[in-house]
């Protein structure tokens, strides 16, 4: 919800109301002006995600599709206990609905039911991209090898980022988009049977990206590998929140009386400190401790008694990460790499060692690596010399201080910002009729066998065949004669 709060709010200080339905907490979690919040969850309802496993596993290809499998669970569940208040929800009478594009069966089921009475809807890729099954859908003509797969291996150090110029590289790349492209269209789509209980028959990742007026991604616009887009794709991630100030004194004392400089190091909500291994907390715990002439302030969440007290290192619950990442003094940036991690870095011009957790913090790290904004560490094999070791090098090397200046001003460097791109093209669908702003390629209704032309070469190999055959036979009877 976070990540698509610049996007709701660039629309209601427009003018627009807004709404927005949270499936996810019984009561707000957060309060936006001039936005009308929906909290619809299933009674009792749980994650059920087991937080060891942020630290001690990493989502595959076949994890990936599993928990889009989760999801139309989750949404059975919602439909047994609330179908009452989902189904007064979506009789009011809407212009546009805006959808996440990541594990979410009950925002597209909503999205294709409105679709049904003619409001058009959006589809928000939060992740910042869109999946390899998403682009093939879609028809975009993207090569599976000219960057790594959305969930790749993790890097065995700060030097084995993904290249295509290396064999096992792109055929490692191939196999897991193989893998999720097959497993998406012909197993996942005809599963979810959630879709047909609210009214939304024939689901496929076809009809969703058809009906769709346009697919919004938070990507860093155009950062990393070249790769071919749509009218219908519009990158909105382009965004830099305004310089924050850090106000809170006792915490603006600590950072600005460091001796070197400060080393922020925050890994968001979803990492459980009390559950992280203790080969992880010595690690964090004997750099800190080696590195005695820098201050730490540490977002932590765990038992800080297990970890070392010492003037130099702060422990908080809670920190004002735009406010500590602009301040002249911070020097680094230690973080799992999530995207608005990443993004925060790369706008506050602060280079990062990141550690990736879960989700697609592993593909940041590749391009991380690959683009030089910073370095790296493996949560499997992280020890305390390691991560000294690659916090000095950052540190140590201007040439990462220099690469991220230049992305940071890349970044921004648009036409019009994102939001308003993103506010300009929203409203272009509101004035449409039925939501019809472009038109769709001509290749989504290609089947595979079509548009990898093997109906042609079977009619050029059989008549080839028919061919050689023909000759043979003419050879054989001439020999006779």
């Amino acid at each position: 919800m976070q990540s698509m709060a610049p996007y709701f709010l660039t629309l209601s200080s427009s003018g627009h109301e807004v709404h927005v339905l949270d499936t996810a907490n019984p009561t707000p979690k957060y309060k936006y002006k001039n936005v009308v919040m929906h909290n619809i969850v299933v009674k009792g309802q749980n994650s059920g995600r087991d937080p060891r496993q942020t630290w001690n596993a990493m989502i595959s290809v076949s994890k990936f599709r599993e928990v889009f499998a989760n999801s139309d669970v989750k949404f059975h569940e919602l439909l047994d206990s609330e179908r009452e208040a989902l189904e007064k929800l979506v009789n009011q009478p809407w212009d546009l609905v805006v959808a996440d594009d990541i594990f979410s069966v009950h925002a597209w089921a909503i999205a294709l039911r409105l679709k049904q009475r003619g409001v058009p809807f959006i589809l928000y890729s939060t992740s910042g991209q869109v999946a390899s099954a998403t682009t093939q859908t879609m028809a975009l003509g993207r090569n599976p090898i000219i960057k790594q797969f959305m969930f790749p291996d993790m890097p065995v150090d700060s030097d084995g980022h993904y290249q295509h110029v290396n064999f096992w590289d792109r055929l490692g790349a191939f196999v897991k988009v193989f893998h999720e492209v097959a497993g998406f269209d012909y197993i996942l789509q005809h599963t979810m049977s959630s879709f047909e209980r609210f009214g939304v028959y024939d689901f496929s990742w076809l009809k969703l990206h058809k009906e769709s007026s346009y697919i919004f991604t938070d990507s860093m616009n155009k950062l990393g590998w070249p790769q071919t887009e749509g009218q219908d794709l519009i990158n909105i991630g382009g965004v830099c929140k305004d310089y924050e100030i850090l106000e809170d004194e006792d915490l603006k004392n600590f950072v600005e009386n460091s001796k070197k400089g400060v080393i922020y190091i925050a890994f968001g909500n979803y990492a459980d400190w009390n559950h992280a291994p203790k080969r992880i907390l010595d690690s964090f715990s004997e750099a800190m401790v080696k590195l005695a002439d820098y201050n730490f302030v540490f977002s932590f969440n765990g038992n800080v008694s297990a970890m070392p007290q010492m003037e130099h290192i702060k422990y908080v619950k809670w920190a004002p990460q735009a406010g500590i990442l602009n301040h002249k003094k911070t020097k680094l940036f230690i973080s799992h790499g999530g995207l608005k991690s990443l993004k925060e870095g790369i706008c506050s011009k602060t280079p990062l060692v990141m550690m990736p957790i879960s989700a697609e913090q592993v593909h940041n790290a590749h391009m991380l690596l690959a683009l030089k904004w910073g370095g790296f560490v493996n949560k499997f094999t992280v020890t305390g010399p390691i991560l000294y070791r690659e916090i000095m090098n950052v540190i140590s090397n201007k040439n990462y201080q220099q690469k991220i200046d230049e992305t940071a001003d890349f970044l921004v460097d648009l036409p019009i910002s994102a939001l308003e791109l993103a506010k300009f093209h929203t409203e272009r669908i509101l004035r449409a009729k039925n939501g019809r702003v472009l038109f769709k390629r001509k290749g989504m209704d290609l089947y595979w066998f079509q548009y990898l032309y093997l109906d042609l070469m079977s009619v050029i190999g059989f008549f080839t065949y028919l061919a050689f055959r023909f000759c043979k036979y003419v050879i054989i009877s001439n020999k006779t004669c």
